[in-house]
């Protein structure tokens, strides 16, 4: 069966998750239909992403953390670190979401 393709972009996890894994994230946005979102476990300033989350490439991004306008490191080891994040701050610790920013927002 043909892949479905959105805005001339194949529509495939396995499209999106190369995407992701390469930092064109605009385009894993468009194969998406969304801005790409992980979910994970916040530990002070540290996201521990669910086992198997595609992450973009180790570097710095903007994004949204539980819808807060952030800065994020993704690191070597497969955490996320919150560099700065605007308003009041959440608990530090519990689940957390991180949405990245398309390609325009990686800081590298």
């Amino acid at each position: 069966m043909p892949l479905l393709r959105m805005v001339d972009a194949p529509c495939s996890s396995t499209h999106a998750r190369r995407c992701i894994r390469s930092g064109r994230l605009d385009a894993a946005a468009r194969a998406l239909g969304r801005p790409h979102r992980v979910d994970g476990a916040r530990r002070g300033d540290v996201v521990r992403p669910e086992p198997g989350t595609a992450l973009p490439p180790p570097g710095r991004y903007h994004g949204l953390v539980d819808g807060r306008a952030a800065d994020v490191e993704v690191l070597p080891d497969g955490q996320v670190r919150i560099v700065a994040a605007t308003g009041d701050r959440p608990s530090p610790d519990g689940p957390v979401s991180v949405v990245f920013a398309g390609d325009g927002g990686a800081l590298r």
